[in-house]
């Protein structure tokens, strides 16, 4: 699951913060976060959207020991 966070942050960091961007609080850096999201392509938001559901899931039923 770490993996995952890493992989989307890799890719939605330098869109969040493009501009030495700061947010004031969360529900700025929230909002800001929704935009880039909305600027992506929509089946790659969605893919990824997909393994965290998935994963979410499987940790629920199995546990984290089970991921792999």
């Amino acid at each position: 699951m770490f993996q995952y966070v890493q992989r989307v942050d890799r890719i939605g960091r330098p869109m969040v913060y493009e501009g030495d961007w700061k947010a004031k609080n969360l529900k700025q850096l929230e909002n800001k976060i929704r935009t880039c999201l909305s600027k992506m392509n929509p089946k790659v938001v969605q893919d990824h959207a997909k393994t965290v559901r998935s994963r979410f899931d499987i940790i629920h039923r199995h546990g984290v020991q089970n991921l792999n």
